[in-house]
């Protein structure tokens, strides 16, 4: 999943006729651009989306795979896993794999990997996705045994996207050579120039029963671009075959060039507003229910989303994706009623409403949109849009009264991707709320599903009854590609190229 970006200068672009880079044969290369940087393709020394989970699962494998679709686990490396008991997870591995330079998989690969990134002085760029384990030990050859901080429900999850095993010795080689990117994945990197481009060659030798097997693209390479408009003017000129994140105004320039596909897909990025019920921000209207009930009514979300949103665009009930494990509907929804939040406030002691900062970290024109109807109120609002890092920064601190709130995760399939992140124990600054902190904190440490749906329904039904968030809408991602491609989006937007193929394949 992905924000949209909002991006500038497009009158600038040169643009070019679709010519003979769009020929289409099965043997041809594909290539797709990208504008984050993307220093390294070590998943674990960098946070970068597209090399994480776009490129990183060309040439690596985790343990366990999840199918995008029903969300179920799937057997990858390890061939099947039983729980011992609450904290002890055994994998019996598969004893067919090689890594990429004929060297065979096995436990020790495991165990080098997952001790490495539990080292502090490994420095991974996210202690937080493997943390959660303690220890790891080889119980034979084709058989692990992990030891779990705690119980931890999103366990699966972390390990079907964030551990990625890697051959013993592979952190002690440089990181930009070629040959150090030695995995167990249907595709091997055969050319690397960071920050600038990478390749990867299909090796032919990937076991048929494993979930990636169907890779057909024979080569794909990754372009990197510090500037979306040069992205942009390459694949309108046929040199790139798929770009993802860009505006709405160039969305309308691709429509009218021929051989291009344009597409929208559903991701777990959800749009909220998250107010500050405890009053720490300095506006006391805000500490009322009956005030944040007001402006649960007050904000037209189906509007927002009708007109200016892109397609695909879903409504959502609660602060998670309807898909996630967890999310459900809460006891308490608010639809718009402008009339009724005038009602609430007058009745609350602010019949001519009330002045607050309104902050943002994306999309001003959707923040500017959701400010009008609180306006049309009473509620007058002072935007002050910043960038994601500084807007934390002011929701730490506890100055930010309202906050137009976008977050998502792609790899985490579960609702404590966004639950916990802004009603945990360590990150409630705003509600202050420690019941509902420990409703999610007992989710997170709970095995049994059924025990886990019932705190994360408690924890929602208390996010909504006392108006904590307002859930707004989840976001689309934008595609656009050749149209001689067979591609899928999935809900996580995370684009899987070994599903992929040239239509005369």
């Amino acid at each position: 999943m992905r924000a949209i970006k909002t991006l500038f200068g497009l009158a600038f672009l040169l643009c070019a006729v679709a010519g003979p880079g769009w020929a289409q044969n099965s043997e041809r290369p594909f290539r797709f651009g990208v504008t984050r940087p993307v220093p390294t393709l070590d998943p674990y020394h960098t946070t970068v989306f597209e090399a994480t989970l776009v490129a990183g699962p060309l040439i690596f494998d985790t343990l366990i795979w999840r199918d995008p679709k029903s969300g179920d686990f799937k057997p990858q490396l390890a061939q099947a896993w039983q729980w011992v008991d609450d904290v002890t997870l055994d994998m019996t591995l598969r004893e067919d794999i090689k890594f990429h330079d004929g060297k065979a998989f096995s436990a020790d690969d495991v165990v080098y990997t997952i001790r490495y990134a539990l080292n502090p002085t490994s420095n991974v760029a996210q202690p937080s996705y493997i943390n959660w384990i303690s220890g790891i030990e080889k119980l034979a050859p084709n058989k692990v045994r992990l030891t779990l901080v705690r119980p931890f429900g999103p366990a699966f999850d972390c390990l079907a996207n964030l551990v990625p095993i890697m051959p013993v010795g592979f952190f002690e080689k440089p990181n930009s050579a070629v040959e150090t990117f030695n995995g167990t994945g249907p595709y091997k990197l055969v050319a690397y120039e960071p920050g600038r481009r990478a390749e990867f060659q299909l090796t032919g030798k990937y076991p048929s029963d494993l979930p990636k097997a169907e890779a057909r693209l024979k080569s794909i390479t990754m372009r990197i671009f510090s500037d979306k408009n040069a992205e942009l003017g390459e694949f309108l000129a046929g040199n790139l075959d798929w770009i993802y994140e860009f505006s709405s105004d160039q969305a309308r320039r691709i429509r009218s060039y021929p051989n291009i596909e344009l597409a929208y897909g559903p991701t777990l990025r959800v749009r909220f507003l998250e107010l500050d019920a405890s009053g720490v921000a300095g506006v006391a209207a805000l500490k009322d229910k009956r005030v944040r009930q007001a402006i649960a009514h007050a904000v037209n979300a189906d509007k927002i989303r009708e007109t200016l949103t892109e397609p695909a665009t879903a409504p959502i009930d609660a602060v998670c994706y309807p898909t996630q494990f967890g999310c459900q509907k809460p006891s308490v929804t608010y639809k718009y009623d402008p009339a009724l939040a005038k009602k609430l406030l007058a009745e609350a002691g602010y019949p001519n409403g009330f002045t607050a900062d309104f902050y943002s970290n994306r999309n001003r024109t959707w923040t500017e949109a959701m400010a009008a109807d609180l306006n049309a109120v009473g509620i007058k609002t002072n935007i002050k849009v910043l960038d994601y890092v500084m807007l934390v920064g002011k929701r730490r601190a506890g100055e930010t009264p309202i906050i137009d709130m976008s977050w998502g995760s792609n790899s985490i399939n579960d609702s404590s991707a966004v639950l916990d992140v802004f009603f945990g124990k360590s990150a409630n600054y705003l509600s202050k709320d420690e019941h509902l902190a420990e409703q999610l904190d007992l989710a997170r440490q709970t095995r049994d599903p059924a025990k886990r749906r019932e705190f994360y329904k408690a924890a929602i039904d208390s996010i909504a009854e006392n108006v904590y968030a307002v859930p707004l809408f989840a976001q689309s991602a934008p595609y656009a590609y050749n149209s001689k491609l067979k591609f899928e989006p999935f809900t996580d937007a995370i684009p899987r190229f070994y599903k992929s193929a040239w239509k005369d394949q």
